[in-house]
């Protein structure tokens, strides 16, 4: 058997006190050690409204994939740390150890104080159904592809929140305005997405501001070859610790 979770983490404590804290999904494939971080992160949701704070975990795209039984990213250390390839498959099920988290408890996207937070990005016509409209729908699609559902909901594809590129590499003139209409439609002056990888490994800024990029390859059991010295010459990428913080209105990239 796998044993119980939380072995890496054990004895965690929440010390936000009253803060929001937003991880932007993705924490699967990203090396040997989902199984603790979704145990950790679901042991933080329970202690943060304690002291009246709140941890938010956002569904990415990798959550999607592995929900539907696509393991092409998953690690070998991975797998046996969930006690091989049956125990892990049933604890990505809709009611199984991880997937039932993700199911019911992750968030498709979420607007804390005025920033607009999702895994890839939201198009404007997806923003055009409301915000409560598109969360039940996009829990729906999510429950049906996990159930074992042929037929995936558009919102689940290359266009919808935890696949598009597009904020973050196509022409600013073309996507600037698109972001501004969707910041309208949620009743946000940001976004801060994850997704798509700044190689430089600092927090990118686009469309003025109204744009963060969050993903500087924090995972390092995940990508070590950007962790090295020289990685930037000799890979193509420099990773980092940073975070977006949003305070009193404005947004800060902090690298720690």
């Amino acid at each position: 058997g796998a044993g119980p979770p939380l072995g890496r983490f054990r004895g965690a404590r929440w010390i936000g006190g009253d803060a929001t804290l937003v991880q932007t999904g993705d924490i699967v494939d990203r090396g040997d050690f989902a199984r603790d971080l979704y145990a950790l992160f679901a042991e933080l949701r329970r202690q943060a409204p304690v002291s009246g704070g709140r941890v938010v975990n956002l569904v990415g795209n990798h959550e999607l994939l592995n929900l539907i039984g696509d393991l092409r990213y998953v690690s070998k250390g991975d797998v046996e740390i969930f006690g091989g390839k049956d125990l892990r498959r049933a604890a990505w099920k809709p009611d199984g150890e991880v997937g039932r988290q993700i199911v019911e408890e992750f968030e498709p996207f979420a607007v804390v104080e005025g920033t607009l937070l999702v895994h890839a990005g939201l198009l404007p016509e997806h923003a055009a159904l409301g915000p409560e409209a598109l969360r039940a729908a996009l829990r729906e699609a999510l429950a049906e592809a996990a159930a074992g559902g042929q037929e995936r909901s558009r919102l689940l594809k290359s266009h919808g929140p935890f696949w598009v590129r597009q904020f973050a590499t196509g022409a600013e003139g073309t996507v600037c305005p698109q972001l501004d209409e969707t910041l309208r439609l949620v009743g946000a002056t940001r976004m801060v997405v994850g997704h798509t990888q700044v190689d430089e490994g600092r927090v990118k800024v686009r469309c003025g501001g109204k744009m963060l990029m969050a993903d500087t390859i924090i995972s390092k059991n995940g990508y070590p070859e950007c962790w090295r010295d020289g990685s930037m010459r000799k890979e193509g990428c420099a990773a980092s610790r940073s975070y977006v913080e949003v305070r009193n209105g404005s947004a800060f990239a902090v690298m720690l």
